[in-house]
């Protein structure tokens, strides 16, 4: 056991190098921060930190080789259950055009590059070339979607892509499509609204703090796919059902649901997502109420399947596998 002063003395040492260094002190949230002392503490006395040119040299080489090893293990994932590739195009504080590729499956999301796109990000042929090699990098036959803003080029480019890649969707961001929404919905004139969310009687309430109330997309809790399109039209049922004699008083806000979900965001990836979530395909009241999502789903196999006849048998094989599991669960429970 060590005495609570020679304790002080090494973490005393340690905050002088990040003060010296000027660091900030939010790098001890980092998760390789006690590993690192754990690591010098279990090699004993004697231990001689490495040097600058270890740190950008072998060490920097090495770190660089774990990465893309790390990343290069995804591909097994990928390969069984297929992928989501995102992109986000940010400005910097020097006022760069980034875009940062992502990929996203169940195992969890990898960053796959950064490109300054100040002047790729102009045209749609441009950013198809950049998102072509993305497409590539990861594997044709893994990507089974593809997410970017819904800016008129980045349109173009998802056209571009269902056309070269057949067997991919392409979508708009839905987090990006619901902030718009919200500002359609802000733009009215409606005082009484923002009065109400911004009280005290609401923030205090517990309905603002019901797990209802929490964003259903951009979040990292779980995958929000096959929610989206149940909560869309739970939205509009609630709408209807709450003014049923007063429809005039939310036709503005039905016809912005229409406008965005309706004629821009909803894709049959989304009713195949529904279809395919267990919390709505085991309820069957939901189920029957969205009869039509079965035609989604099988668009999608279709899709997916494109001219592959065996993968498409396969697929609807998986389909009719999976209803039938459903109604022998049920049979159990009763």
């Amino acid at each position: 056991m060590q005495s609570k002063e020679a304790k002080e003395k090494v973490d005393l040492a340690i905050s002088k190098w990040l003060i010296d260094a000027s660091i900030p002190f939010n790098a001890a949230n980092s998760a390789y921060y006690q590993s690192m002392f754990d690591a010098a503490c279990s090699y004993g006395t004697g231990y001689k930190a490495p040097n600058f040119y270890d740190l950008c040299g072998y060490l920097l080489i090495k770190n660089v080789e774990q990465v893309k090893n790390f990343v290069d293990s995804f591909r097994s994932t990928w390969k069984e259950i297929g992928c989501t590739i995102m992109a986000d195009e940010w400005t910097d504080q020097e006022r760069r055009t980034l875009i940062n590729f992502l990929a996203y499956c169940p195992r969890g999301t990898i960053f796959l590059k950064s490109v300054d796109a100040l002047d790729n990000s102009k045209t749609a042929d441009m950013l198809y070339k950049l998102f072509r090699e993305v497409v590539l990098f990861v594997g044709v036959e893994h990507v089974v979607h593809v997410v970017t803003d819904n800016a008129a080029n980045y349109v173009a480019v998802g056209r571009l892509l269902e056309r070269k890649f057949p067997t991919l969707y392409w979508s708009p961001c839905a987090a990006h499509y619901l902030n718009l929404m919200l500002q359609d919905v802000g733009k009215l004139d409606e005082d009484a609204l923002r009065a109400m969310v911004t009280s005290k009687e609401w923030t205090l309430s517990a309905y603002a703090k019901e797990s209802k109330a929490k964003r259903l997309v951009d979040s990292d809790e779980r995958p929000s796919m096959g929610y989206l399109y149940a909560a869309m039209h739970k939205a509009r049922e609630e709408l209807l059902k709450r003014f049923a004699k007063r429809k005039k008083r939310v036709d503005t806000y039905l016809n912005i649901i229409v406008s965005r979900w309706d004629n821009q965001l909803h894709k049959n990836v989304h009713a195949a997502g529904f279809w395919l979530n267990p919390a709505y395909q085991y309820d069957s009241t939901e189920l029957e109420k969205h009869r039509y999502t079965t035609s989604g789903l099988l668009d999608v196999i279709e899709k997916y399947s494109y001219e592959n006849s065996d993968l498409m048998t396969h697929l609807t094989s998986e389909m009719k596998l999976f209803v039938k599991l459903k109604v022998i669960l049920e049979e159990f429970l009763q």
